[in-house]
């Protein structure tokens, strides 16, 4: 008995993975596939529909698939959208998503921008923004995508601060942006929703803070107006021996520091990398004009507790902002 083919065809799913398994009707369409075989495809749940005229072929790229699935989602989400829309170009967090910056939520509102700043009516959970991207816009994996300091600015209106910031220090320590392109993005989109109040935020980056986690932590020490004196702040001992590189560091005086390490997944959760810690720790241990906090994820949700800790230690030490910081080799000292 001859059985009807269930397969895609190659050109179908060529087009699927390059638009992380989305097709449209109109594709569908394209690749010369009758209304009969549609239904067979939609039947055997090769084509599965996702809102109308998308569909979901379930392909992905290799690319795709190796990412974290928090990443893959968002930029699957964003993907769909500007399949939903064939006019549009990703804009604001979207955006952000496709030009690989980390520190985004796990969800993320998508938002697309058609040609010429026009109208379209609003798919699912896809927000439509009337927004002219006339020369500022890039392609991105073959999608139109908004240039990286105007996502910035249109992200504002959906990220919160944390998010904003975290994904602001990445940009701008992998140089994916430089500070003068955000502020110039800042102020000719200062006009627009969001932005005249969220603006500030701007001054509240950092590329020394090396990952969301530390902008986390960064930012909850600033409410509480103990920023530290130093990031990334090198560690030697008394015989000149690099130890290692505290994240944060408060000097107490007299050669003493209050040192906080923030251990994220991505720099801290391998079993070489923790064993290098404890390593390094335990070097640091051994000197005698330090104070040295570790913490966790868990333990800055919420950030009251580790903030009261620092708190309480700096009042302590009698800690006062402002005071001249040592050279960066002499961090610890002999007695």
């Amino acid at each position: 008995m001859v059985t009807d083919d269930v397969s895609l065809p190659s050109d179908l799913i060529v087009l699927a993975r390059g638009q992380a398994g989305y097709v449209s009707t109109a594709q569908v369409s394209g690749c010369r596939i009758s209304d009969r075989r549609f239904r067979q495809l939609v039947h055997a749940g090769r084509l599965v529909r996702v809102m109308r005229g998308v569909y979901d072929t379930g392909v992905l790229s290799r690319d795709l698939r190796e990412r974290h699935p928090y990443d893959r989602e968002r930029r699957r989400s964003v993907r769909r959208a500007l399949v939903a829309y064939a006019n549009g170009a990703a804009v604001g967090a979207g955006a952000l998503a496709l030009h690989g910056v980390r520190g985004l939520p796990r969800v993320i509102t998508v938002e697309v921008a058609m040609r010429g700043g026009g109208y379209a009516q609003p798919r699912g959970d896809i927000r439509v923004r009337q927004i002219d991207l006339r020369g500022n816009t890039v392609r991105i994996e073959g999608a139109p995508v908004a240039r990286l300091p105007v996502a910035f600015v249109q992200a504002l209106d959906t990220l919160d601060r944390e998010s904003w910031v975290a994904c602001a220090n990445d940009a701008l320590r992998r140089g994916l942006t430089t500070g003068v392109e955000l502020a110039d993005a800042l102020h000719a989109g200062r006009a627009r929703r969001g932005v005249a109040r969220r603006r500030h935020w701007f001054g509240l980056t950092n590329k020394l803070l090396e990952s969301p986690l530390e902008t986390r932590a960064w930012l909850a020490l600033w409410d509480a107006d103990i920023v530290p004196d130093e990031l990334q702040r090198d560690i030697h001992a008394p015989d000149g021996r690099f130890l290692g590189r505290a994240d944060m560091a408060w000097y107490l005086g007299r050669g003493r520091w209050l040192l906080v390490e923030i251990d994220g997944s991505e720099h801290h959760s391998s079993t070489s990398q923790l064993a290098a810690d404890a390593v390094r720790q335990n070097g640091v241990l051994n000197q005698l004009r330090y104070r040295l906090l570790r913490y966790r994820a868990p333990q800055l949700f919420p950030p009251d507790g580790f903030v009261a800790e620092i708190e309480a230690v700096l009042r302590e030490e009698a800690w006062t902002s402002g005071r001249q910081v040592p050279g960066p080799t002499s961090v610890i000292t002999s007695t």
